[in-house]
């Protein structure tokens, strides 16, 4: 591996712990970012696929 290669994997760190939290809490993540694709039993979808279904999405906050 060549410090590129290197540069590239440390990039993909933060990804990698986010997809690892929905992962582990059974959540779906919503993201623009194809990158997530590679993270095996990752549920994700884009976020204006909503749209084209004619949904809308529920953003739930807890105190």
């Amino acid at each position: 591996m060549d410090l590129n290669d290197s540069a590239g994997l440390l990039e993909l760190v933060p990804n990698a712990y986010f997809a690892a939290l929905a992962i582990e809490s059974g959540r779906e993540w919503v993201t623009t970012d194809r990158d997530y694709a590679r993270f095996p039993g990752l549920r994700q979808r884009h976020p204006l696929d909503d749209r084209a279904r004619g949904r809308t999405t529920q953003i739930v906050s807890r105190p």
